[in-house]
């Protein structure tokens, strides 16, 4: 490992003449000052990075949400079972209760970046479900688009013949 006195030498600020002078010494002396600057280049922009691309992994159930070829009743199970047990995001009226603000903030700054977001993947969620649920088949296959617009213009001409029969 690395130890505190190591990271102190690296941490402590390289004197611009050193710099300078690393050019005209010797080469164990210009690895050392190469060395540390490429270190303290790479940490520079390598941090925000590893800061940033650390995001938590969506649940499963939105991970099948996803998928068009999920079958439908088993991403509603793993959504329920994902939520056995935890508290359910609350709807936007219950947000303003005292309560919730509570609630809220006593988590972390973490804490509450990742409750708002799957807060979002909850209510798409939910949306999705309502929104597919006309369109599932008894074996849980969802109707792909095409299959809806077949059926749509099925029913609009279905529509029209009826419309036609009724004007004569």
């Amino acid at each position: 490992g690395i130890s505190a006195r190591q990271i102190a030498l690296f941490a402590q600020p390289i004197p611009l003449g050193l710099v300078k002078h690393a050019f005209t010494s010797s080469p164990k002396t210009t690895f050392i000052m190469n060395y540390r600057i490429i270190l303290c280049l790479t940490l520079l922009f390598a941090m925000p990075l590893v800061m940033f691309g650390q995001s938590n992994a969506d649940p499963e159930w939105y991970t099948m949400m996803k998928d068009p070829n999920v079958n439908y009743y088993k991403a509603v199970e793993v959504y329920e079972k994902y939520w056995e047990g935890k508290k359910m995001p609350p709807n936007k009226d219950a947000r303003q209760t005292e309560e919730y603000k509570t609630f809220f903030a006593a988590m972390s700054a973490a804490e509450r970046q990742e409750y708002e977001r799957i807060f979002l993947l909850n209510k798409e969620f939910k949306h999705w479900r309502r929104t597919e649920e006309q369109w599932v088949q008894p074996d849980g296959h969802i109707l792909s688009l095409e299959e809806k617009q077949r059926i749509i213009d099925q029913q609009q001409r279905d529509l029209q013949d009826e419309e036609q029969k009724n004007k004569k």
